[in-house]
């Protein structure tokens, strides 16, 4: 018995995976960003404002053309460059309504950098960065919504149909999970 008790707390034993790290400072939170993006094989969900996506696009691309499905949410105006590439549909004033600008990285299914750079301090602001799988889950989640949401928006509040490259996205989206 006391030797089943030994394996079992050997299985059960946690990682520093299970914590959520906050990090803080724009270098510290972009010199992670950029990593998690270099270290990235499959996919990247992202959702930034212009100003972190002109800091880290050389990375992304680069992730692209290593093969890593680029799925990024534009919160302003970012060129289009990625197959599943969207606009959130309220940019004008959502820096003040958000009160600073939201970075969101979710890669491989496995890692997740999510926070806010607050507007009266940026370099205080609080980052999450964590491989906690429920946490990762969670948000990754939150940016196909966030994609669903440019479809609602597109469809109910334009009174626009999908065209075929929407069509494309909605149906990679849709069976995103």
């Amino acid at each position: 018995l006391e030797l089943l008790e030994k394996q079992l707390a050997t299985v059960a034993q946690e990682t520093d995976y299970e914590y959520l790290l906050t990090l803080r400072g724009r270098a510290t939170v972009l010199t992670k960003a950029q990593a998690i993006i270099e270290a990235a094989c499959e996919e990247l969900y992202l959702r930034f404002f212009p100003s972190r996506w002109e800091r880290l696009a050389r990375t992304i691309h680069a992730a692209a053309e290593r093969g890593v499905g680029v799925r990024l949410i534009a919160m302003g105006a970012i060129p289009p460059a990625f197959d599943i590439q969207v606009s959130h549909p309220e940019v004008t004033g959502l820096f003040e309504k958000l009160g600073g600008e939201t970075i969101d990285i979710i890669a491989d299914r496995s890692e997740a950098l999510v926070g806010m750079f607050e507007a009266e301090r940026p370099d205080q602001s609080p980052v999450i960065w964590t491989r906690n799988r429920w946490f990762v889950t969670a948000n990754r989640d939150s940016l196909r919504h966030d994609i669903y949401h440019y479809f609602l928006d597109k469809l109910h509040e334009q009174k626009k149909a999908l065209d075929d490259r929407d069509q494309a996205i909605y149906d990679v989206i849709k069976n995103d999970d």
